[in-house]
């Protein structure tokens, strides 16, 4: 007897992005593409003053946004990406800048974080590899096109002192997915 075994080919596709150019779907105004931190040259994501020496300072949130449209069998894989974040805490740490990463896998406005940094816990200063965070549980729900936001959060209208926290810096965005 014969039998028919079914061949299922898949393609992994990677789709970098190293923040050379503005493929973000949009941006706060105190985001741009700058040299002041990056792993891949000339310029990285940087969300804070245009010369690198401060960042905003009145409780707001401060969000970069990308939309990746993905073929309808596409199979989500990974989310990775470098970044650096210095921003401002108190000294008793119940108020602290914090950076996150959050998918929108239906495009409809409703983000799950994926992961969180605060300053003067476990902030990275240096250009630091992200992830790999793993995007299956999000694929049973994703729909064509699936937004990523990277956002700032300011703790407090910080007031007094030199403003001179580094910002956060977000570069090498990579996310990764296969087709069947």
């Amino acid at each position: 007897s014969w039998q028919i075994t079914p061949v299922i080919l898949t393609q992994a596709i990677a789709h970098p992005d190293p923040a050379t150019a503005n493929n973000s779907f949009s941006h706060s105004a105190e985001w741009a593409l700058d040299n002041c931190r990056t792993t891949s040259s000339p310029t990285s994501w940087h969300m804070g003053q245009s010369d690198c020496t401060g960042i905003v300072r009145d409780a707001s949130s401060q969000d970069l946004i990308f939309h990746y449209t993905l073929p309808a069998s596409a199979i989500l894989g990974t989310l990775t990406f470098q970044h650096a974040f210095g921003g401002y805490r108190n000294a008793d740490f119940t108020l602290t800048d914090s950076v996150a990463i959050d998918i929108d896998p239906e495009n409809d406005g409703s983000f799950v974080n994926l992961d969180l940094w605060k300053q003067g816990i476990n902030n990275p200063t240096v250009m630091t590899p992200a992830g790999p965070y793993n995007l299956a549980p999000f694929n049973a729900t994703h729909g064509t096109t699936v937004a990523f936001r990277f956002r700032f959060q300011s703790a407090a209208n910080w007031v007094g002192g030199q403003n001179s926290a580094a910002g956060w810096d977000v570069d090498d965005i990579v996310l990764t997915y296969s087709t069947v």
